[in-house]
């Protein structure tokens, strides 16, 4: 029964990520509910470095946004397991959510960003990348590589919309 536990811990820690993930990426980078500082460097990322017209790097290294805010969210999802979960499962969760952050989610988003990525010929891989794409578009697709979320809140959309869309919550939409 202990494997079970184990099993559940994993998955619950790779699920905290995804539900904190979607929520600050949506309504702390995006609307800005925590200030305009968090939504600064993220703007960056979407009008700078990845503008639609330019989704992927030419000299396919990704360059990072080096957001601090998403540590931020690192740090609190942490303590909320740690404070929450039972122990032991509590550590179990906590670092199944990390390996999971760093390995997957952000692994995947950079490669997002460059060309000619080995796993560009996954057929997996050239949909969430799609998905993400559209992210950059419009106010949609707020997963990284999970869009189930998406689905649920109704930001799910795996079309490109006619013409770019505000992206942003600002004084002016």
């Amino acid at each position: 029964m202990q494997i079970v536990y184990i099993i559940l811990s994993v998955l619950a820690g790779m699920m905290a990520v995804e539900v904190g993930g979607y929520v600050w990426h949506r309504w702390a980078e995006h609307h800005g509910i925590l200030g305009k500082a968090v939504v600064a460097r993220h703007i960056v990322h979407h009008n700078k470095d990845y503008p639609v017209d330019k989704l992927r790097n030419k000299n396919n290294k990704y360059k990072s946004a080096n957001s601090w805010s998403w540590y931020v969210l690192g740090l609190l999802i942490i303590i909320f397991l740690y404070i929450v979960a039972p122990k032991p499962y509590n550590y179990i969760m906590i670092v199944s959510g990390l390996i999971y952050a760093k390995f997957v989610i952000s692994y995947l988003h950079s490669k997002f960003h460059v060309k000619n990525h080995w796993l560009a010929k996954n057929s997996r891989f050239i949909k969430i990348q799609k998905l993400h794409d559209i992210h950059h578009w419009g106010p949609y697709n707020y997963g990284i590589v999970f869009y189930g979320l998406d689905w649920i809140f109704g930001t799910y959309k795996d079309e490109f919309p006619d013409s770019k869309v505000a992206n942003f919550k600002t004084d002016k939409n």
